[in-house]
C-alpha cells in the first residue's frame, strides 16, 4: 500500500497522493480507536508513526534529516515492551519503513556497500560469541539489535547521499543540529549557575562540580559529540570552501568550542588536540589568513568567556586543565582502570570469543559504570578474533578516508573528507574515557566521512554519481562538462 503510494506520488500530481494519504489514515482511525479508546495516547502516536512513514517515503531526505536530529536526543529513552529504546532507534526504524518501501516500489536501489561487509562479519561473529557465551542470551540479542540499527542507519546514509549536493546538505544538517545540542547545553549551564535551574546537568560528587550534558547521555558523550562538529566547522573554516556560508560554519564553530569547554569533558579537550595536531599537519591544505583570524577569533572567545564568567564557570574550566597530568589519581579514573582490569581477568576465561554482547554488565550487575574504551568492550564481548577484526575495520575506515585525503585533487568535498576524518579521529581519542562507538551521531559521523570519500572518488574517476532510479551512462566530454559545472 505503501509502495504504491510512492508510485502515485512520482506519477500523478500532488490532489490523488494526499487523497490516498487521507483515505489510509482515516482507516486508521477507525481501526485503531474502537479497540482502544480508553488509551488516546496509543492511537495518537500510531497515527503520527504512520504519518511519519508516508512523509519519508515521499521525501526520505526529511526522514535522515528526522535521524540526525534524534541522534543528538539520545538523553531521553522510553521503555518500549520490555526494550529500552532511545529516540533513535524509534526514528529510525520508522525512517527504514519507509526506505524498504520506496526499494520495493524501485524508486530506490542499494548501490553502495562501503566496508558494510567488514562491519556485517564483526557483528556476526558478536552474535555467534552471545549465542556460545553470554550468560543471558536476551540481554545480549537486545543490544546487538541496536548496534544492527546504528549500521543500519549508516547504510541509509551512504545509500542516499550520492551527490554533492546531498552530501553539503546533509553536512549542513548535521551542524545545524549539533550546534543546536552546544546550545541547549550552554543554555543549561548558564541556567544553573545564575538560576539554580537543572534543565541539564549532571553533579559529579568527586570535585562537586556540575557537568552540562544537555540533550546528550552524560557529560562526556555531550562534549565527545561537540567537540566532532567544532572540528568539522574549524576545518571548513580554514580551508577557502564556499559551499556552506562561512557565517554558518562560523556560528556553528563559536557555540560548540564554547559547549565542549563548559562540558569539562577532558577526554574531548585532549580529542581537539589530537585533531588540532592533524589540521597542522595538512596545514598545506588551508589558507594562513583564516588560520590568524581563528587564532584571534578563538583568543577573543576566552576573554570574552572569563570575563563574563557567569557562575565562577571559568574557574572550573582552569582548574580541571590543570587537573589532566594528576587524572589517574582521581576516583572516576580509579574506577574505569579497575573495571578495566576486571575486564582482563574476566577475558582470560574466554580468550579467543569473549563473553558476547554487552557481556561485562551481565557478568557484572553490580558494576554501574561501563568498560572505558570500544577496543576493550571488543574484546570482553568478541574475544581476541573480535578485537582484531574491529581494529580492522577502523583501519579500514581510517585508511580509506587517509588515502583520499593524501592523493585527490583540490576540492570543496576533499575538505570535507579531511574535516571528517579529522574529527573522527578526535572521537575515537574521547571514546577512551567513554565509549559511544555504537551509538547513533557515531554512525551519521562515519556516513558522511565514507559518503564524502565515495564523492570524491567518482569525481576524481571523471563519471557523477547516478541518483536513486537513474542507469549510468557513458561518459562524454559534454556530459563531463556538465557533471562538473553542476558539482
Amino acid at each position: 500500500m505503501f509502495a504504491a503510494a510512492v508510485r502515485l506520488r512520482q506519477s500523478s500530481s500532488e490532489i490523488p497522493f494526499r487523497a490516498f494519504v487521507a483515505t489510509m489514515i482515516g482507516a486508521g482511525i477507525v481501526g485503531l480507536v474502537v479497540p482502544m479508546i480508553d488509551r488516546p495516547w496509543i492511537v495518537l502516536g500510531s497515527l503520527a508513526a504512520v504519518a511519519c512513514v508516508v512523509l519519508f517515503a515521499w521525501r526520505l531526505e526529511l526522514g535522515i534529516w528526522a535521524f540526525i536530529l534524534a541522534t543528538a536526543l539520545n538523553r531521553y529513552s522510553f521503555e518500549v515492551a520490555g526494550w529500552q529504546m532511545k529516540i533513535e532507534h524509534m526514528v529510525l526504524l520508522l525512517v527504514l519503513l519507509a526506505w524498504g518501501l520506496r526499494l520495493q516500489s524501485r524508486q530506490d536501489r542499494i548501490e553502495r556497500w562501503p566496508l558494510v561487509g567488514l562491519i556485517g562479519v564483526f557483528l556476526g561473529l558478536s552474535l555467534f560469541a552471545s549465542i556460545a557465551n553470554s550468560p543471558d542470551l536476551y540481554k545480549s540479542i537486545r543490544i546487538l539489535t541496536r548496534m544492527g540499527l546504528a549500521v543500519a542507519g549508516y547504510v541509509l546514509i551512504v545509500n542516499h547521499v550520492r551527490d554533492s549536493a546531498r552530501l553539503w546538505q546533509t553536512v549542513r544538517i548535521f551542524l545545524a543540529v549539533a550546534a543546536g545540542a552546544a546550545v541547549y547545553g550552554i543554555i543549561a549551564a548558564v541556567a544553573w549557575r545564575m538560576a539554580g535551574l537543572n534543565i541539564g546537568l549532571q553533579y559529579n560528587t568527586m570535585d562537586r562540580t556540575w557537568y552540562p550534558y544537555g540533550t546528550l547521555w552524560e557529560a562526556n558523550i555531550f562534549g565527545a559529540y561537540v567537540m566532532s562538529a567544532c572540528i568539522v566547522s574549524l576545518v571548513l573554516l580554514l580551508s577557502g570552501q564556499r559551499v556552506i556560508n562561512r557565517g554558518f560554519v562560523s556560528v556553528v564553530f563559536t557555540v560548540t568550542a564554547v559547549a565542549m569547554l563548559l562540558s569539562l569533558a577532558r577526554a574531548s579537550w585532549v580529542g581537539f588536540g589530537v585533531s588540532a595536531f592533524f589540521i597542522v599537519l595538512f596545514m598545506g591544505q588551508f589558507r594562513f589568513r583564516n588560520l590568524g583570524v581563528m587564532v584571534a577569533g578563538s583568543a577573543l572567545m576566552l576573554l570574552v568567556l572569563s570575563s563574563v564568567n557567569p557562575g565562577g564557570v571559568f574557574e572550573d574550566m582552569a582548574n580541571r586543565f590543570q587537573t589532566l597530568g594528576a587524572a589517574s589519581q582521581e576516583t572516576n579514573v580509579i574506577s574505569r582502570l579497575t573495571n578495566s582490569e576486571i575486564a582482563v581477568r574476566d577475558w582470560q576465561e574466554s580468550r579467543w570469543l569473549g563473553w558476547g554482547t554487552d557481556g561485562f554488565h551481565i557478568n557484572h550487575p553490580e558494576i554501574p559504570s561501563t568498560l572505558p574504551s570500544p577496543q576493550l568492550n571488543a574484546l570482553y564481548d568478541t574475544g581476541l578474533v573480535g578485537v582484531i577484526l574491529f581494529a580492522t575495520l577502523l583501519l579500514a575506515f581510517v585508511g580509506r578516508a587517509l588515502a583520499v585525503a593524501m592523493s585527490a585533487e583540490d576540492r570543496p568535498e576533499k575538505t570535507l573528507v579531511i574535516a571528517l576524518l579529522f574529527s573522527f579521529l578526535g572521537l575515537l581519542v574521547a571514546f577512551q574515557a567513554t565509549d559511544a562507538f555504537w551509538l547513533g551521531f557515531t554512525w551519521v559521523h562515519l556516513a558522511l566521512l565514507m559518503a564524502a570519500v565515495l564523492n570524491v572518488q567518482s569525481q576524481t574517476r571523471g563519471g557523477g554519481v547516478p541518483m536513486a532510479g537513474q542507469a549510468v551512462v557513458p561518459e562524454t566530454a559534454k556530459t563531463a562538462e556538465r557533471e562538473e559545472l553542476r558539482v
